[in-house]
């Protein structure tokens, strides 16, 4: 089971309570402040993002792929990109040290979702064969 929480001071803890020790639990983080916090949290996981607007987070601004790459470089612990990632740009997320993506807008807004995930999965490989 896994979840991914709003950063609070004890939401790791309460995911944890509810649904076990094995937990994966996941923390987002939307500026350098936060990430701070989100580093002392016994989290599985972290976001960073969206680097670009996106309608699934309405009004909060991009954070920029910077963003994502110096939160990657401070953790030891996965940090996935969220907001914006696709087909198009996950060659350069990946050559600035980034390996973990959360997509939605590229799949679930496309009018065939299976082409659309393997052709990202496929930019991906090709991605990662040139690191």
């Amino acid at each position: 089971m896994a979840c991914t929480w709003a950063r609070t001071t004890s939401a790791c803890d309460h995911c944890r309570d509810v649904l076990g020790t094995d937990a994966v639990v996941g923390l987002s983080t939307h500026s350098s402040l936060e990430f701070d916090d989100a580093l002392s949290q016994p989290a599985t996981y972290f976001s960073a993002g969206p680097i670009v607007p996106t309608p699934t987070k309405l009004g909060r601004p991009g954070t920029g792929a910077d963003y994502a790459v110096a939160c990657q470089e401070r953790s030891e612990r996965p940090v996935f990109v969220t907001g914006g990632v696709s087909a198009e740009n996950i060659a350069r997320l990946v050559s600035a040290g980034l390996r973990h993506f959360v997509v939605v807008r590229a799949i679930c807004d496309s009018p065939d979702p299976e082409a659309a995930a393997r052709t990202l999965r496929r930019a991906l490989d090709v991605a990662l064969e040139n690191v």
